[in-house]
């Protein structure tokens, strides 16, 4: 439990990260998107995971 929920912190930090690119910087959307789509579907199995 603790290392799927050890990776899930660092999965927070990096759509924190996502969150702040988007909102600051519009040039980098879509880079920021890329960035953001594995951290978006680790999150969404871990959670899915921890629930079913």
């Amino acid at each position: 439990m603790s290392i799927v929920l050890g990776n899930s912190i660092g999965t927070e930090a990096m759509l924190a990260a996502v969150v702040v690119l988007v909102l600051a910087l519009a040039p980098h959307r879509s880079a920021a998107a890329k960035q953001g789509t594995f951290p978006l579907l680790a999150a969404s199995c871990t959670i899915a995971a921890l629930l079913g």
